[in-house]
């Protein structure tokens, strides 16, 4: 019996050895001093610095824009996590299922009662806190057991536009209908800013189109676009689109003045279908807008006035009142004037917008916005050679017909003055009109603008 024993003792020492070993090795793990060199800044951005250089897991929910601390020195853990929460809303402590670091608010029902535990001794060497055990804990556990966590709620959809530096926007805005970092977008997706709008006075969506990466406007096609009302045509990978463009997350045909905006918005690439309804092209992207905003914090006025050639003149005033903390009112104007270097070219504006905002409480806001805008304009098309083409005798009276167009092979049918057209028309340099080509003709008696499809004319 004893020598049936001792095997078993002897895995029980060394069992418990190690268990001791394993302890101890923990808490120095927990004790050990880092170097920490965080700044301070919001705790979204702070805390995931914090964890890579601490080398651990930290659990917390959306925090909004609370600053903490910077934190910097050879420190443990737990004292430059709580030099780095000190004097804010939040509290660190130790999460009672897992055993896991978890930062909350203060004022949440599950933080209360929960303060994080100081050790203090006269005797450092003895300080060994089961604190310390469990935190050390936590690093090795497998992440399985964090799959008991309750589920954590995304923020609010809110286009915040107080964090864009510059050109750089800091919001994806309606890339993903959530508050994400623009960093944090996984898809070819950019904003032009309120200051780049400014910087290249840029006025309406075919302005921005032409500055957007892989797009354009339609110049060449804008007659005809304004003559079918659909006016907000552009192109973008090669595709293009005349309908889908957003205002605040909703449909809209208007040019989208940049007056009343704080910045244009546009998805593309593959996955561009995502970021837009609507769209006359799933292969165009979308192109996006977001108003300016009534702000809480501050009252302005702006007034602002552009001259250029061509009696180019375009004057515009933004007006923000804040009533209260919680109530504010904002109205945007608009006059624009302008001719063009072609001859009966112009473009007419006049537009005002006016918001109002009620905030309920810190994460429920109403908002009002009204608009009325006015736009006429002309822009008529280019002048091209089509006579060096044509053979000089070859004319016709009536529109071209299908058998009138002769293929490679076979001429076509004889005009009314006998002449006859080969492989269609490129012989003779003759061509016919498109479908849709209008024209006003006070000459055929009607007075009235007339569809001279087939028409024939020299190439």
């Amino acid at each position: 019996m004893f020598t049936l024993a001792l095997p078993s003792l002897r895995r029980r020492a060394l069992a418990f050895a190690f268990s001791l070993a394993l302890t101890g090795s923990l808490v120095a793990a927990a004790d050990a001093k880092i170097t920490f060199d965080v700044p301070a800044g919001e705790a979204r951005d702070t805390l995931k610095r914090f964890a890579q250089q601490a080398g651990r897991e930290i659990v917390y929910p959306p925090l909004g824009a609370i600053q903490t601390n910077a934190v910097k020195g050879e420190l443990t853990v737990r004292e430059a996590l709580d030099r780095l929460l000190a004097g804010t809303s939040l509290a660190a402590f130790e999460d009672a299922k897992t055993g896991g670091m978890v930062v909350r608010r203060r004022d949440d029902p599950k933080a209360q009662g929960v303060a994080p535990s100081t050790v203090k001794s006269d005797r450092p060497a003895e300080n060994k806190s089961s604190e310390a055990v469990l935190r050390a804990a936590a690093a090795l556990r497998l992440p399985a057991d964090r799959n008991r966590e309750e589920a954590i709620v995304l923020s609010p959809f809110e286009v915040v536009t107080d964090k864009d530096d510059g050109f750089a926007a800091a919001n994806a805005g309606t890339a993903t209908r959530l508050a994400l970092d623009m960093r944090d977008v996984p898809a070819p997706f950019s904003a032009m800013t309120r200051d780049f709008i400014d910087a290249l006075v840029v006025t309406n969506f075919s302005e921005a189109a032409s500055w957007a990466t892989n797009g354009s406007a339609w110049q060449s096609g804008a007659a005809p676009a304004d003559l079918q009302q659909q006016p907000s045509q552009f192109n973008t990978r090669g595709a293009d689109s005349n309908s889908g463009q957003q205002r605040n997350n909703y449909l809209t045909s208007g040019l989208l003045d940049s007056y009343a905006l704080e910045r244009y918005e546009f998805g593309r690439g593959p996955n561009a279908a995502l970021f837009n309804i609507g769209s006359g092209s799933t292969l165009a992207g979308g192109l996006g807008s977001q108003t300016k905003r009534p702000r809480y914090d501050r009252s302005f006025d702006t007034v602002g006035f552009t001259y250029g050639s061509w009696d180019y003149q375009r004057a515009t005033l933004d007006v923000n009142r804040p009533l209260s903390n919680k109530v504010a009112v904002r109205g945007n104007a608009v006059w624009f004037d302008r001719n063009g270097y072609r001859l009966k070219e112009f473009e007419r504006t006049k537009g005002v917008t006016l918001a109002g905002s009620y905030l309920i409480t810190p994460k429920t806001e109403i908002r009002l916005e009204g608009a009325y805008d006015k736009t006429a304009r002309n822009f008529p098309g280019g002048y091209f050679d089509f006579v060096s083409g044509w053979d000089g005798t070859t004319v016709y009276r009536g529109p071209v017909t299908n058998a009138m167009l002769g293929t490679q092979t076979v001429p076509g049918a004889p005009n009314s003055f006998g002449q006859v057209l080969t492989f269609q028309g490129q012989g003779q340099g003759i061509d016919r009109r498109s479908g849709e080509y209008y024209i006003w003709d006070p000459f055929s008696g009607q007075n009235m603008i007339m569809n001279y499809q087939n028409e024939a004319f020299t190439r």
